[in-house]
């Protein structure tokens, strides 16, 4: 499918083959539990992982980042309720760039941040409306082989995308997404 308005080449699957789950019989892992304390998690939305395969948790109703190693171990979190720098409001989507930059979509504070691998504030990008670089309730949240961010900006109908830095680069339409990733080896954008 050609996008005549993105600047990526790309082949766009809005319906994947159903999956059977009746071929999963053991998780590989599991962890955390219910809670607000190190370790556990409320709404768990948002998943991802690092170079060094650390796990990135976006703990969406404690409103903060919970980052665990490859076997679940808790390593540390950052964040906390608010919108100031650093702060969140129900983070939905989250991804790392080649640098280990940690971005977030902060759904109910229009906006996007970005953070360091140990969680340090570097920058922020987006507010509240529906011109280009603005979001409603941002959610699902990848980045591309050169670090351009893709954003589902689901109250607008659209995916947005932003270079590095934050600046709009381009947008195309799609029905209240929430979410996208890119698989590198066969250059496909997948939006759900």
């Amino acid at each position: 499918m050609n996008l005549p308005s993105s600047p990526l080449q790309i082949q766009v699957f809005l319906k994947l083959k159903p999956r059977n789950y009746n071929e999963i019989n053991e998780p590989k892992l599991t962890f955390g539990s219910e809670g607000n304390d190190n370790g556990q998690l409320k709404r768990p939305l948002g998943i991802t992982i690092d170079s060094n395969d650390n796990i990135f948790v976006c703990d969406t109703y404690n409103n903060r980042i919970q980052i665990f190693d490859s076997n679940g171990k808790f390593i540390s979190t950052f964040g906390s309720r608010g919108n100031g720098n650093g702060q969140l409001q129900l983070s939905f989507g989250i991804a790392v760039n080649s640098k280990g930059n940690v971005i977030i979509s902060d759904t109910r504070n229009h906006r996007i941040q970005i953070f360091d691998s140990e969680g340090n504030f570097i920058s922020k990008f987006g507010s509240y409306g529906d011109e280009n670089g603005q979001f409603y309730s941002p959610m699902g949240i990848c980045t591309d082989i050169d670090d351009n961010i893709l954003v589902c900006d689901r109250g607008n109908y659209r995916v947005q995308i932003f270079d590095s830095e934050g600046k709009y680069i381009s947008q195309f339409k799609a029905n209240q997404p929430i979410g996208v990733t890119i698989t590198i080896l066969k250059k496909s954008l997948f939006v759900e």
